[in-house]
């Protein structure tokens, strides 16, 4: 009996396969009832199977030039690149233009990091196949980005721009996040003014110049920027909710670079008005309203955020703050210990765990932040401190001890201070830990005196022991 993919479902045609294979009559099967096969057979890791279909497209199709395609997809699904290579090649050499071919292709040289060949490789699948440019293009980008080969998003991203819908921002989000990735921000700025001149009418460019305008700290002329692009989205028809949110999107965050809280707050509320699902829009309201310690103004934005986003980080940063703000100091910690390994929020969480566990006097919580806390700042010995001062400053001279001296064992050594170690040296001293103390002060020594009124600052009541007073006179003698 002759089949084709039209005629059964995939399962039915799985099934199908593999109750012939058993009997050993495998029938006529169309070539793209193969394909369907074998790709359900590779996306599913059976190999095996995947080898019975490559065989017995052979025997149907001894003469098919694209048995090359078929044999590539089986090399790469086993890691065999080169193989899966030479096949590629000679399914491309041998057979008509055909999207499968050149999207294995392109897989392929990506794979082996010859990223310029597939770029230029893709941009032959576009003209040869013009009509799906938009998805060429996508696909390049997804490729690239996936690899780290930023310059090919790049342009990747310019090439496929003129082909977005009308309401998609996707070509134009890759462009300028491939030019900030590859640190090329005065670049990207040129290469927009060039398509400016050409193109002075496309908002896009406006909207692209004002975002990396805003990045180069330049605000002035990201605002103008965006007065450009306002003219030009104002003419506009429906259908482009997208641009006039990334437009506030872009103006709120130039406006809270300049310190214009309430032109921002104004401009995240459009965002929301346009895209009431964006996250970043919600936290720029709640920034707004903590910054003026309008806490219940701020909640139903908060617990919103946390539906729509509650495992990000900045937004577990923002309800810790909210709950410690409002005395929940329990939960706020549960919180804070899950941002310990987020550098651009643990600083905060450390201190706030810190307070919160010295408060307690719970020794053994506080030891197992400040082992996490030395993961994420080994080299950072002005935060020790600090965080030492402040707990000393709550009359907690015990648990400054304990973070300062844990301090001095985490930090790498050619990282340490003369303040951290006068420092030390002074709470260990108060403790009864004298030979400690005096290691310290002579490790601080060793760093200069110019921090030695560290050494004070531990004891504010009084002047220092005989035996740092002798040290630093016999320090001043040989210097």
């Amino acid at each position: 009996m002759f089949w084709s993919e039209d005629e059964i479902d995939r399962e039915g045609l799985l099934q199908r396969f593999e109750a012939e294979y058993e009997t050993g009559a495998l029938g006529y099967y169309s070539w793209a009832a193969l394909e369907a096969l074998l790709t359900e057979y590779l996306e599913a890791g059976d190999r095996m199977m995947a080898e019975r279909v490559v065989a017995h497209a052979q025997y149907l199709y001894s003469d098919e030039p694209r048995l090359h395609l078929l044999y590539s997809y089986l090399a790469l699904s086993k890691d065999k690149l080169i193989e899966a290579l030479a096949h590629i090649q000679k399914a491309f050499q041998l057979t008509a233009p055909d999207p499968a071919v050149y999207e294995q292709y392109v897989d392929i040289l990506v794979q082996l990091g010859r990223y310029e060949e597939a770029y230029w490789l893709l941009e032959a699948y576009a003209e040869s196949f013009p009509e799906r440019a938009r998805d060429i293009w996508q696909y390049g980008i997804a490729l690239f980005r996936n690899a780290g080969a930023w310059v090919q998003v790049k342009e990747a991203a310019w090439q496929g721009l003129p082909h977005a819908l009308p309401h998609e921002t996707a070509f134009w989000w890759q462009l300028v996040r491939a030019y900030e990735r590859l640190n090329q921000i005065g670049q990207g700025v040129q290469d927009l003014w060039e398509a400016v001149w050409v193109e002075p009418v496309d908002y896009r460019l406006w909207l692209g110049l004002a975002h990396l305008y805003e990045r180069k700290l330049f605000y002035q002329q990201a605002l103008s920027a965006l007065e450009e692009a306002e003219k030009l989205l104002s003419s506009e028809e429906e259908g482009i909710e997208n641009w006039w949110a990334l437009y506030y999107h872009i103006r709120a965050r130039v406006y809270e670079a300049m310190g214009r809280w309430e032109e921002a707050f104004q401009a995240h509320l459009w965002v929301r008005h346009y895209r009431p699902q964006v996250v970043s829009a919600l936290l720029g309201i709640i920034r707004y309203y903590h910054r003026q310690e309008r806490w219940s103004e701020a909640e139903p934005h908060l617990r919103q955020a946390v539906r729509l986003a509650g495992n990000r980080p900045v937004v577990q940063a923002l309800a810790a703050e909210h709950l410690w703000a409002q005395g929940d100091w329990d939960l706020a910690a549960q919180l804070y210990e899950s941002l310990l390994s987020y550098q651009a929020h643990a600083e905060t969480a450390v201190e706030r765990l810190l307070i919160h566990f010295s408060d307690r006097a719970d020794r053994k919580a506080l030891l197992r932040v400040l082992h996490k806390a030395s993961r994420t700042f080994p080299d950072r010995p002005d935060l020790w401190l600090r965080w030492s001062m402040q707990a000393f400053s709550r009359e907690q001279v015990l648990f400054a001890w304990y973070i300062a001296d844990h301090a001095i064992h985490a930090t790498e050594k050619r990282q340490l201070t003369g303040a951290l170690y006068f420092w030390h040296a002074g709470l260990a001293w108060r403790l009864g830990h004298r030979r400690r103390a005096l290691h310290s002060l002579e490790q601080g020594l060793l760093r200069g005196a110019s921090q030695v009124a560290y050494l004070q600052k531990a004891f504010p009541e009084g002047e220092l022991p005989l035996p740092f007073q002798h040290l630093l006179r016999r320090y001043q003698q040989l210097t």
